[in-house]
C-alpha cells in the first residue's frame, strides 16, 4: 500500500480503521495435527504468534505467504499443512479452526486505511500522511525538517523511512501528524516542510479513527 500511495498521486488516504486482528490456528478437515510439518502464513502473522508456534510445533517449517487468506488457500488438500488465518479465511476455503486467538498480544490491532481519489474536509479531529525527501544528503538536514514540528507545537505520530528507487543510499521519509492540511495552524508547517525538502507528496488529510 505504501509503494502504491508514494508513486501513485491519484490515490488519496480519505479514512482508517483499526482493527482488531485474531490469529486462529487452521488446518484442513482431512489433516491430522500430529502430521503437520509446514505453517504458512502472513511473516506478521507468523511473527505475532511466535509463542504458540514455538511451543507447539518447534520443529514445523514456517513459510511466508503473500497473505493470511493466500495461506488459507494453500492448505487446502495438503495434510501435512496449517495455516495462521482468520474465521473469514477458513470458511471461505472450508477449513477447520483448530486453535483460536494464538497471537501472543491478546490486544493486537491492525491499522487498514481507506483510499479514495479525493482530499477530505477538516473535521477538526484529523490527522495527516506524507512523505518526503531529499536531492542531496547532508547532515542534520532529517534533524531540522522534524524540528519544524516541535517548534510549531505539532504532535508527530510516527516517521519512519524506506528505501528510495532513485538510487542507493537515498530514502524516502514517511510522517503522521496531529492536525488537516488546510488548518490554518498546519498550513505554516506545510510551507516549511516544503522549502525544506526536495519533494513532498501528502497522502491525506482524514478523521483519526474514533473507536466509539
Amino acid at each position: 500500500t505504501l509503494d502504491l500511495l508514494i508513486h501513485d498521486p491519484s490515490l488519496i488516504i480519505c479514512n482508517e480503521v483499526i482493527i482488531k486482528i485474531e490469529h486462529h490456528f487452521i488446518i484442513d478437515p482431512n489433516t491430522n495435527v500430529k502430521d503437520v510439518k509446514n505453517i504458512y502464513s502472513h511473516p506478521q502473522a507468523l511473527a505475532q504468534c511466535r509463542i504458540f508456534l514455538e511451543s507447539n510445533f518447534p520443529k514445523a517449517n514456517l513459510v511466508a505467504s503473500l497473505s493470511t487468506a493466500s495461506a488459507v488457500e494453500q492448505i487446502k488438500g495438503d495434510t501435512q499443512g496449517a495455516a495462521i488465518g482468520n474465521l473469514g479465511s477458513a470458511e471461505l476455503y472450508g477449513m477447520k479452526i483448530l486453535n483460536k486467538s494464538i497471537q501472543d498480544n491478546s490486544s493486537n490491532v491492525t491499522r487498514f486505511v481507506v483510499l479514495g481519489k479525493d482530499f477530505t474536509n477538516p473535521t477538526g479531529f484529523d490527522k495527516t500522511s506524507l512523505c518526503f525527501s531529499y536531492d542531496v544528503d547532508k547532515p542534520g538536514q532529517l534533524y531540522d525538517t522534524i524540528g519544524i514540528f516541535a517548534s510549531n507545537d505539532i504532535n508527530l505520530i510516527k516517521i519512519e523511512s524506506r528505501p528510495s528507487r532513485a538510487g542507493l543510499g537515498q530514502y524516502i521519509f514517511l510522517i503522521d501528524f496531529d492536525g488537516h492540511q488546510n488548518d490554518e495552524s498546519i498550513k505554516p508547517v506545510m510551507e516549511k516542510l516544503r522549502k525544506q525538502t526536495s519533494q513532498i507528496r501528502v497522502f491525506g488529510s482524514y478523521p483519526k479513527f474514533n473507536e466509539v
